[in-house]
């Protein structure tokens, strides 16, 4: 499997925070990027991005060095963001005009086709659309320079259920070409289940799990049960542990489930979203 960005030993230091990771993102697939707040998302998407400088470390872009002046990489990767980083007095039609000699391959057409798909109003200023429509423009111009990655970062956060549900068809259908990849961040993992092919978990600034969305979820499992069938013989294999007036509900790997094969015991195939709760719970 080819990798399309590499991070080799990768640290960037804050006053009370360090990054410090070494990864993969296979080309092709969509990749989430979890991990709660202060986790160390949207740090590596800058790096990435090279909009911060870092301490040390490496990252590559198809085998490019991101930090070597000589690898022109904007034509090949799209950013949508959590807000909108234009003028918000511009239109669409002048951003077009203002942003599009920098891209060696922008296309009019598939810009113009993208603002009619989105029903985006060509002649309105961009702080008079709501956010959905805001991040809609963000992916227009994205799409329109012939990108083969979209990176973004908590795109679907304060989007409605529909235009969160538009966007996750876009970027499915945008892999459909094997040459291109999705790297996003974000906080509602219900996104990741429905779309997501591999996962990146951060916690703390380093990487907790960097595999398949399918492998992360089959690691785990849930285990409810009565109160009074807690043991210190069972609780040693808890990740974490819930409990309240009708029992007790626990993370567990899946690899110790023989410890809980019985009918006092009920196994449920977790979320992300419960596993990420757990594991915190156990920091």
């Amino acid at each position: 499997m080819d990798s399309l960005i590499k991070i080799d030993k990768l640290i960037k230091q804050y006053k009370n925070f360090e990054l410090n990771v070494s990864t993969v993102f296979p080309k092709g697939y969509i990749t989430g990027i979890i991990g709660g707040n202060g986790a160390g998302k949207t740090t590596l998407i800058n790096s990435i991005l090279n909009i911060i400088k870092t301490e040390s470390g490496s990252i590559y872009v198809d085998d490019n060095k991101i930090n070597d002046e000589s690898f022109i990489y904007k034509d090949k990767i799209g950013i949508v963001l959590d807000s909108n980083f234009f003028p918000s007095f511009w239109t669409p039609e002048t951003l077009e005009e203002a942003i599009s000699p920098y891209y060696n391959h922008w296309s009019h057409k598939k810009y113009m086709d993208y603002l009619d798909i989105f029903d985006l109003d060509k002649e309105k200023t961009i702080s008079s659309l709501s956010k959905g429509m805001q991040m809609k423009l963000m992916l227009a111009v994205a799409l329109a320079h012939n990108s083969q990655t979209l990176i973004l970062d908590e795109p679907t956060s304060g989007l409605d259920p529909i235009s969160r549900n538009e966007l996750l068809e876009i970027l499915q259908e945008f892999v459909q070409t094997e040459s291109n990849s999705v790297i996003f961040s974000t906080h509602i993992t219900n996104d990741l289940e429905k779309i997501a092919d591999y996962i990146i978990y951060l916690n703390k600034g380093k990487i907790d799990y960097s595999g398949t969305k399918d492998m992360f979820l089959e690691n785990y499992r849930i285990v409810q049960g009565p109160k009074s069938k807690l043991s210190q013989g069972i609780e040693k294999f808890m990740i974490a542990n819930e409990t309240s007036n009708y029992g007790f509900k626990s993370l567990i790997e899946t690899k110790n489930i023989s410890n809980f094969k019985n009918d006092d015991f009920q196994i449920l195939s977790p979320s992300i979203e419960e596993i990420m709760i757990f594991k915190n719970k156990n920091k």
